[in-house]
């Protein structure tokens, strides 16, 4: 009997150390999509700047994608709003896009942001829709980053400071005697 509740709990912590590996395994894989998905984004971005300004010079050929109205997609600002898919990424020249054929891109031209069907979910648990969004999550966690490390380096040199000047302290004491 004993020996069949050692076997138990053995098989029990390598299942629990397999799943641990799994979900971790899985949530580096996620993040690393995100990052992916996040530069393809920029990449968008700045191929938007480029048919726009080529729009300028020549507009008979019109803005690349599909003009969409702003209110089918949940969008209520105004603007030169288009849909972007993988189709329309590969003749543009980004032929190793990451859109699974039921997602696409919607490209503002007026103010160069991006917006992801899918979103991408943030380390801070919030899902972005759009690059602009996901840049400023990401500026104000660095905001917060910076803070954090100037609190803990101003903690960290007080103390030093003090332990300092108590080791002056006690030599001096040590001294008189």
């Amino acid at each position: 009997m004993r020996h069949f509740i050692k076997y138990t709990l053995a098989v029990v912590i390598i299942v629990a150390i397999i799943v641990t590996i799994v979900h971790f395994a899985r949530t580096d894989y996620k993040n690393y999509t995100n990052e992916e998905i996040e530069t393809e984004m920029l990449q968008i971005r700045a191929k938007a700047r480029l048919e726009f300004e080529k729009y300028h010079i020549d507009n008979e050929n019109g803005l690349i994608g599909e003009k969409i109205v702003n209110q089918e997609y949940g969008i209520e600002e105004e603007g030169n709003f288009f849909k972007w898919t993988k189709e329309i990424l590969e003749k543009l020249g980004l032929t190793q896009n990451l859109l699974k054929d039921d997602e696409y891109y919607i490209v503002n031209y007026d103010t160069e942001d991006v917006i992801f069907s899918s979103g991408i979910k943030y380390k801070d648990g919030n899902i972005y829709y759009r690059l602009s969004e996901l840049e400023k999550a990401k500026e104000e966690s660095n905001k917060a980053n910076e803070t954090a490390n100037e609190i803990v380096n101003n903690v960290v040199n007080d103390v030093i400071e003090n332990v300092i000047e108590g080791e002056q302290n006690d030599g001096e004491r040590n001294t008189e005697t």
